[in-house]
């Protein structure tokens, strides 16, 4: 089977192209890892495929909006209810998180 063949089915089958599917599934996994555990960031950059911190910064800025330093002092916070309840699987776009309070969107 072609690549293109199989990026065509497999956008077909699951809704998005792989790429996008793989990226959005290791933005899901970091935010796992961030939230419910004390590992560092470099080690989590290279538990969901990444061998430059840099790179993954920069890619989970993209996706979420914040860098996962932010991202994880965040969802320990008593009023981030709005960061814990989100599922990122579930996410087949680039999300947006908005601040509640003043309905400013993070991340531009």
């Amino acid at each position: 089977m072609s690549r293109s063949a199989f990026a065509d089915r497999f956008a077909t089958l699951v809704g998005e192209p792989p790429l996008q599917y793989l990226a959005r599934w290791r933005m899901a996994r970091a935010g796992e890892l961030l939230r419910g555990s004390t590992t560092r960031v470099n080690e989590i950059a290279m538990e969901v495929g990444y061998t430059s911190v840099t790179s993954f910064n920069k890619a989970f800025r993209k996706w979420q909006g914040v860098t996962p330093s932010v991202f994880r002092a965040a969802v320990g916070r008593p009023d981030a209810g709005h960061w814990k309840d989100r599922t990122f699987c579930e996410r087949r776009t680039r999300p947006r998180w908005t601040d509640p309070p003043t309905q400013r969107t993070l991340g531009g």
